[in-house]
């Protein structure tokens, strides 16, 4: 195993990442620093008592979306590979195979589980020849292709579930029955599909799965904007909207 390991200031210095408390960053730098060179720990719980870390610290990270529970002992650092570059003659394989072959890498190189490849991300396969071909590139394209072309139909499906939702409900509802035919016209699946495209769209524009409390807001508003409109229609528009208001804090 490499005995040094480094960090994205890009990561590291954002202001989400500020966000985690003192103790969280503590936990995460040292996961990193007894990671494998795949980016596997698999002694999270000694690291934590060493540190006196709590179980709410590292689901801080799990949850802003910086560690991947792969079982209850080994977890993976999802942006190893933005902040290591390992050489091959130094390189040495994780003995974790299995759990390995569960992780994707996305287009920016960070790890995500295959059983939550939702949207389907693309995902770079686990290589360290470091060759490309032709034959590789042009599958990127068509996947890529084919990964805008589900996102698209993806929102259309939920524009067309939450235009109907909301025209069979009458304007002068109270809070109470707006929520209950909330809950009864959108099913789990839809809903939480509309939570992970809320996130994907974090991921790509802000680099993190942390929403700042957007989805919690839009879930006590039974997902309508202030103006009454399914945010399921607009979730894009009113994210920014949302990072805005949250700037000029």
């Amino acid at each position: 195993m490499a005995k040094r390991r480094m960090f994205s200031i890009a990561l590291v210095e954002s202001d989400s990442f500020y966000e985690l408390s003192p103790l969280s960053q503590a936990l995460y730098f040292h996961l990193n620093l007894n990671a494998d060179d795949d980016g596997l720990v698999d002694n999270v719980r000694s690291v934590m008592r060493d540190l006196k870390a709590s179980k709410n610290n590292l689901s801080q990270l799990i949850d802003g979306g910086y560690l991947i529970e792969l079982d209850k002992t080994v977890m993976a650092i999802t942006h190893w590979n933005q902040h290591n570059r390992i050489k091959g003659d130094r390189y040495t394989k994780t003995t974790y195979s299995e759990l390995m072959s569960n992780l994707r890498r996305d287009e920016n190189d960070r790890y995500f589980k295959a059983s939550e490849d939702f949207f389907g991300n693309i995902c770079a396969p686990q290589d360290r020849k470091g060759k490309d071909s032709t034959v590789e590139d042009s599958k990127a394209k068509e996947s890529l292709a084919e990964h805008r072309a589900e996102e698209k139909r993806e929102e259309k499906k939920y524009n067309s579930l939450f235009h109907t939702d909301i025209q069979t409900a009458s304007a002068s509802q109270n809070s109470a029955d707006a929520t209950a035919i909330n809950d009864l016209s959108i099913d789990s699946l839809t809903l939480q599909a509309l939570k992970n495209n809320i996130r994907l769209y974090f991921m790509k524009k802000y680099n993190t799965v942390n929403t700042f409390g957007l989805i919690e807001h839009c879930e006590a508003n039974n997902w309508l904007t202030e103006e009454g409109k399914p945010i399921a229609e607009c979730y894009k528009d009113y994210a920014e909207e949302w990072m805005a208001m949250r700037q000029r804090r």
